[in-house]
Formats: C-alpha cells, sequence, structure tokens
C-alpha cells in the first residue's frame, strides 16, 4: 500500500482504524512519502501484523515509531529512512546489527564511531546501502589536518571498511551526502585511502556503484589506480 499524498480523506487515519480492527493482516508493504507525525507512524507499525517494506522518507519518523518496528526486524527487507531527520545514528546502527533479511537500506548519517564501537552487523545481505558516514577529524577551511586528527580518521575508516568488506551482494553503495542535506562545506567522509583500509572492498565483486558525493577527501593516485584495478566494474561519484 502506498500513500503518497496527504488526502482530504486522511489516508492514513483511515488505514490505522483498519489495521486496529484486525482487517488487512497481510499488509506487509507500506510507502509514506510526505509529513507524517512520529505517532501517526508509531500507531500504524504497532497494528501491522508484519513488516517486510517501509518506505517512510521525508516523513516524522523518530524514537516513538522506532519502538514498534522492532519486533519485524527479523521480516524487514527494506528500509528508506532518506531525509528523516529525527532518525539517529543510534537507530540505523541498531538496524545494521539487528536485520538478518535486510537487502535495501537507505537513511540519513551515521557516525563512524557508532559502528567502530558497536556489535557486527546482521544485514550482510544487503544489495544498496545508502547512508552518510561521518569520521572525526573533518578540516576546517584553510587548515590542515593533524597527525592525530587523520590517524583518527583512518583508524575509524578501517572499522568501518571492515563491516563493509562483509556485504559481498553489495551492488551499491552511497556513503556521501544526499542532495537536500548538503552543508556550505564538505563533511569529512569515509577516508576513501589504502593506508585507511579501502582494501577490504575487494571482495565487493558486485558492486556497481560508489557514490561519496559531498564528502571530504583526500585520494592519491595509488588510491584511484587500486579503485580502478579492484573495482572494474564500479562507477564512482564524487569530489576529492
Amino acid at each position: 500500500m502506498a500513500c503518497t499524498w496527504p488526502s482530504p480523506q486522511k489516508a492514513l487515519s483511515v488505514l490505522i482504524a483498519v489495521l486496529e480492527q484486525g482487517y488487512l493482516p497481510l499488509l506487509e508493504k507500506l510507502t509514506l512519502t510526505y509529513r507524517v507525525s512520529d505517532r501517526e507512524l508509531f500507531s500504524c507499525l504497532r497494528a501491522m501484523g508484519r513488516v517486510k517494506s517501509l518506505n517512510v522518507q521525508f516523513t516524522d519518523f523518530g524514537s516513538l515509531a522506532f519502538s514498534p518496528l522492532v519486533p519485524h526486524f527479523a521480516t524487514l527487507e527494506k528500509l528508506q529512512w532518506s531525509n528523516c531527520a529525527i532518525v539517529s545514528g543510534e537507530m540505523i546502527q541498531t538496524v545494521l546489527e539487528s536485520c538478518p533479511g535486510l537487502n535495501d537500506f537507505s537513511a540519513t548519517k551515521i557516525e563512524a564511531v557508532l559502528i567502530r564501537k558497536e556489535r557486527p552487523w546482521m544485514c550482510l545481505r544487503l544489495r544498496m546501502l545508502v547512508v552518510c558516514v561521518v569520521v572525526e577529524g573533518r578540516e576546517t577551511e584553510g587548515q590542515r589536518q593533524n597527525v592525530e586528527e587523520e590517524d583518527r580518521a583512518c583508524e575509524q575508516s578501517r572499522a568501518v571498511f571492515g563491516k563493509l568488506g562483509q556485504l559481498t551482494d553489495l551492488k551499491e553503495l552511497k556513503i556521501g551526502v544526499a542532495q537536500g542535506q548538503r552543508e556550505p562545506t564538505h563533511v569529512q567522509g569515509l577516508d576513501l585511502r589504502l593506508k585507511s583500509g579501502l582494501t577490504q572492498l575487494a571482495g565487493l565483486r558486485k558492486l556497481r556503484v560508489l557514490d561519496y558525493t559531498g564528502t571530504e577527501q583526500n585520494m592519491g593516485v595509488e588510491d584511484l589506480d587500486w579503485m580502478k584495478t579492484n573495482l572494474k566494474q564500479c562507477e564512482s561519484h564524487g569530489r576529492w
């Protein structure tokens, strides 16, 4: 079921009432791509018997709605949180470590330090992953990173590459900043250099798109040569 624009009949309110009465027990795919409150999403997800696909980009999905989504982690195959500003990095990490059947996941951004500290990912069947990964040690305008900041960025990136390298079914990896979320200056994204663990992506033979648009990168010739050799079928989008 898809509700892509608010209607005078308040379709979502009607849907919630129908679900709460026990109707539509087989409904497992839902798309809501307009402004919907966290509380409405909470009521809707709580009333659904099973969730396999959920597209709620542009909604106010937050901690309330996240609670009734948790029981569906075992059946979740597709989750789209793009442009959901209230979704936290902790929520994103929880999904990555809890949904074994997930194959399509898009969200806003997550700090690399969260990925480094938390448990192993369970979503090893991912074919598409869209989430901006931000590392510490961001350069300020006109000022280079010091050695400590660069080492920290490399360490965090290596940990994230270790997780990404396990996603052998991955076809699209978009770790840049979404068009509507870009800041005036670029953020320090996942460091795409050999010294930061880039070689851990060598096993992603199915990868066709690598997008790091909107992130700060410091790649050199050796890093680009490695990508050309080991990710031959992959399109690269971004700047450095």
